[in-house]
């Protein structure tokens, strides 16, 4: 019976059979040392012979020396078997009458059908002594792991140890009752990255407020989860976990304890969070790197875990170096201190710390040769194959290379339109702590091109075959208004070769032995052109190319014919076709590398693409070239819009709702 109704039951005979007062009290105080701890039994049987007798019921009632637990007779022959329902590692046993001279082997069943096959040993801490003490006393063993649940003469399955006599009792040993331990609370721990905290002691678990502070049972259930045996009539115990490597968790509450198990793993699992936590970590530019190993603690022993963007470290308070080693590959490894405080004690908080100013592993600076300013704008490559592209800060004409340790090439070469390219050689880095290697680099601007400044690598050349000599443009008709339909045109993605020849900057697109030049960065990058790709050919070796001169904006009807890197918009097929045009001669092209090109001429005519100078928010379009004409549009900053005819200072362009009017042209510039 639970102690609960025992007491009830004791107090009734108390008012009803008062001379029964003192041998029942008396019971009562050895029956149910540990109140709520103990369970009664589910199965009690004892073996004897060949007479099995199930006494489950002599076990949990009170009536002194009714369970028998050895004979005198032959050692082999007496066995008593204790089982519950679930795993346990504690039995609580009230012995009347103590036996003598008697030995017990405690084992339990690893192996079983229906009975069991396999009895392993078991190793408890026997205070019964095997039951040659009398009063009341605990077994206590470690779970095995191998426990499975077999039946003992009595027809249920439950969890069983057994007591196999090996030396026969002079005196047989007598119990008045007997328990199990049971778990009354049940606690989850993980850290803040949702690990489950494994291998935890009990004394890693603290409890106050509560009656009796005692933890009689201690277990792990696995996945972070443990068991406990508290004092039942607990209410709100408070309880903390402490791990090394971690704050200690925040104070909580059991609430009312019972003799059923209290089940807080899922519904409030206790969060640990690490020791020092690093927020983030940017390189020299400012920017946010991810992939870095972090190590910290005392001689930067302790590895930290990454995960979103932070890092976050398990240092023990015994460790009072507060520096962090960073690494990663392309960068200099680096120890620097970013905590403030050292924790001395597990229930100090969590210490924070950002890492800034990372330094790449290779730092290149570009000069123009004439006056020696910063040339940004350009593409600097290096490494194994120059694979690696370098990143510019800003307009500083500085470049960061991030070289991995495992490459060997040291060149660095410098590209960009209308400059002359150069190369130099830096210090190969072998080891992750090794200085930041830096080179510097000076050139001069060169001839060719047209268009915004952009990078231009010097790969290894690799030929590409001959084709027919560049034809003469073919004069273009005046444009008229209200452009029709015009077929689609050949994509410029189709069979593409990039390529330049030594001593010219210029960088041309090759599909179907036709060529472009490429005008700019920003048209290059828009195709989604790679430096590596451009090939590079002699003076002598150079290909001959059909030159391309028809293009459209990918998505834009209007098609413009190119002539020494201008551009004019044709505008009706009747005026296409009396150019002597073929629609398949017509490429299509991003609209970034189109709008790179400039008016037909000298980029002040018409057939000039302008937009507002800067400063201004915006431009009125009015009917007639005059401030009194009405007002019908506006062009915002950014706007590109071509010249279709110029009178008196003010620009006829159209708008994108296809609205036509006038723009004063002071306040405009060629784009």
């Amino acid at each position: 019976m639970q102690y609960s109704s025992f007491r009830n039951f004791t107090i009734s005979c108390v008012a009803l059979f008062g001379s029964l007062l003192f041998s029942l009290s008396a019971t009562m105080v050895h029956a149910a040392p540990l109140s709520g701890l103990n369970a009664n039994m589910d199965g009690v049987v004892v073996a004897s012979g060949t007479v099995t007798s199930v006494l489950t019921t002599a076990a949990n009632n009170v009536t002194a020396n009714d369970v028998r637990l050895g004979t005198g007779s032959s050692p082999t022959s007496s066995i008593a078997y204790f089982g519950m329902n679930y795993i346990f590692n504690q039995l609580t046993f009230n012995i009347g009458t103590a036996g003598t001279v008697g030995v017990v082997t405690w084992e339990y069943c690893s192996a079983a059908t229906a009975t069991c096959t396999t009895w392993s040993a078991l190793s408890p801490t026997d205070g019964t002594t095997s039951f040659k003490t009398s009063g009341t006393n605990n077994v206590t063993f470690s779970v095995p792991t191998d426990w499975v649940t077999s039946r003992a003469g009595d027809g249920v399955d439950l969890y069983y140890v057994r007591a196999r006599a090996t030396t026969a009792y002079a005196v047989e040993p007598l119990a008045t009752q007997i328990s199990a331990m049971e778990f009354d609370l049940k606690l989850k721990v993980k850290d803040e990255l949702g690990t489950a905290q494994t291998g935890l002691l009990s004394g890693a678990f603290t409890f106050s407020s509560c009656v009796d502070l005692t933890k009689y049972a201690f277990r792990e259930t696995g996945s972070g989860a443990y068991e406990f045996g508290l004092l039942t009539t607990d209410n709100n115990c408070s309880y903390t976990v402490t791990s090394s490597g971690f704050a200690s968790s925040t104070p909580a509450l059991t609430g009312q304890l019972a003799s059923t198990l209290t089940d807080l793993s899922i519904s409030a699992p206790i969060s640990l969070s690490y020791a020092y936590k690093v927020t983030s970590i940017k390189d020299e530019l400012n920017n946010t790197l991810t992939g870095v190993t972090v190590k910290a603690g005392d001689t930067q022993s302790v590895s930290c875990t990454e995960s979103s963007g932070a890092w976050y470290c398990p240092v023990p308070v015994s460790h009072t170096d507060l520096n962090i080693r960073v690494e990663k590959d392309g960068y200099v490894s680096a120890s620097t201190s970013v905590f403030s405080t050292d924790r001395t004690k597990e229930s100090d908080a969590q210490q924070t710390g950002t890492v800034s100013g990372m330094k790449f592993s290779l730092k290149v600076s570009v000069t123009d040769s004439n006056g020696g300013s910063p040339l940004s704008q350009g593409t600097v490559v290096a490494g194994d194959s120059q694979s690696v592209t370098c990143v510019e800060q800003g307009g500083s004409g500085s470049y960061y290379c991030a070289i991995p340790l495992a490459h060997t090439g040291m060149s660095a070469t410098f590209q960009r339109i209308n400059y002359t390219g150069v190369s130099g050689t830096y210090t190969d880095r072998v080891l992750g702590i090794d200085p930041q290697s830096t080179l510097s680099l000076s050139t001069a601007g060169g001839g060719g091109g047209g268009g915004s400044g952009g990078p231009l690598p010097t790969p290894s050349p690799t030929p590409t075959p001959s084709a027919t000599p560049n034809p003469s443009s073919t004069p273009t008709p005046p444009p008229v208004p209200n452009a029709s339909p015009l077929p689609v045109p050949v994509s410029s993605n189709a069979a593409v070769t990039l390529y330049r020849v030594e001593g010219d900057p210029r960088v041309y697109a090759v599909v179907n032995h036709h060529r472009r030049h490429i005008p700019s960065l920003a048209a290059f990058n828009a195709n989604g052109f790679h430096w590596a790709d451009v090939q590079v050919f002699t003076p002598a070796n150079a290909p001959a190319y059909v030159e391309i001169k028809l293009m459209r904006a990918k998505g834009d009807a209007k098609v413009y014919v190119i002539q020494n890197d201008t551009k004019v918009w044709i505008k009706t097929a009747a005026d296409f076709a009396k150019g002597g045009y073929k629609w398949e001669d017509v490429v299509e092209v991003p609209a970034a590398e189109l709008a790179a090109y400039i008016g037909a001429s000298g980029g002040s005519g018409v057939g000039s693409m302008v937009l507002l100078k800067g400063g201004i928010g915006r431009l009125n379009v009015r009917a007639l070239p005059s401030v009194s004409g009405k007002k019908v549009g506006f062009i915002l900053p950014s706007q590109g819009l071509v010249i279709l005819e110029m009178k008196n200072g003010w620009y006829r362009i159209e708008l994108s709702s296809g609205t036509q009017g006038w723009a004063l042209g002071s306040y405009l510039q060629m784009k």
